[in-house]
């Protein structure tokens, strides 16, 4: 059997590469089971074989409501490298529609947004019963007192100013999401 990693020549009977140590996928038993310490990341399929990790606890869900992609794609990346599961809107009418269909764990909100502002979009979130202990983090070019407290009045867990650092932005998030990584 040839190695595709290393392309050494096995015997046909190697469940192993005799050079490598890669073991061969068509050699694993159909019904193996995995434990904790060699479980993947995710199902995967290969062939007929299907690994899947037990007990996979889903990362927590985070609501980004940006209208500017370049912020945007800039927190979704900060985001996704912490492992944290990301899902948009680019203004306060959607954001609040995304909120009551995905439930999300936390939501970043913009306070600068076409259709409907940050700061009525939180206010209308936090006087559901179905969104109002989502905390909602407020992420804004504002940075009055009169901004913040604006945004704290209508809700808002916690302010951001623009342009900010990842470090800061996981800072924030982590007060509301620890994380046990």
């Amino acid at each position: 059997m040839l190695c595709s990693l290393c392309s050494f020549n096995n015997t046909p009977d190697a469940s192993a590469c005799e050079r490598c140590g890669k073991k061969f996928l068509d050699k694993i038993p159909k019904t193996t089971q995995v434990s904790e310490e060699t479980s993947l990341a995710g199902p995967i399929k290969t062939g007929e074989i299907h690994i899947e990790e037990k007990n996979k606890k889903k990362e927590p869900l985070i609501l980004v409501v940006e209208d500017n992609s370049i912020v945007r794609l800039m927190v979704q990346t900060i985001l996704s490298v912490e492992g944290y599961r990301i899902i948009e809107a680019t203004d306060g009418r959607s954001g609040i529609n995304k909120a009551l269909q995905e439930k999300p764990d936390l939501i970043l909100m913009d306070i600068l947004l076409p259709s409907l502002n940050g700061i009525d979009a939180i206010s209308i979130l936090k006087r559901d019963p179905k969104t109002h202990n989502i905390p909602v983090i407020a992420i804004s070019c504002l940075d009055t007192k009169k901004d913040v407290m604006s945004a704290i009045e209508a809700g808002c867990n916690d302010y951001v100013k623009k342009p900010f650092t990842p470090e800061l932005l996981i800072q924030k998030i982590q007060k509301f999401l620890p994380r046990n990584r």
